[in-house]
Order: structure tokens, then sequence, then C-alpha cells
């Protein structure tokens, strides 16, 4: 898992260019039981539809805007 989080709020494009607003990360505290509860990103989209992505998958795939 990388160090750093990505911020409450923060927004984020997918490769696909779609735009994505973070609301939370799941599991943070469970890191002596990670295989069973991975650290995940909870995002929302434009569109209002919510997604969750493991944390490394989420920052392969996206870059945040700043």
């Amino acid at each position: 898992m990388k160090n750093e989080l990505p911020e409450l709020g923060s927004q984020w494009e997918h490769h696909s260019g779609r735009i994505y607003t973070v609301l939370g990360t799941a599991n943070i505290k469970q890191t002596d039981h990670l295989a069973k509860y991975p650290v995940t990103v909870v995002y929302v989209g434009k569109n209002g539809n919510l997604w969750t992505k493991l944390i490394d998958n989420f920052l392969k795939t996206m870059t945040e805007i700043v």
C-alpha cells in the first residue's frame, strides 16, 4: 500500500477522462488483516454513482487534479 491516502473531497481524473471525488477510505485501521480487509477508496462520479477500488489500483488508474 502507498503511504499517502487520497484526501477526503479531493478530485481525481480516471485515465478515461471522467472526474471523481473521494468520499473516504475504508479499512485503514485493519492493518494486521490486510488480506481480509484491504484498504479501499470510496469515490463518487459526477453522475452520482458510487465506486470503490483497492488503494493500489485507484492510484494506478487515477491522477489527482490539483
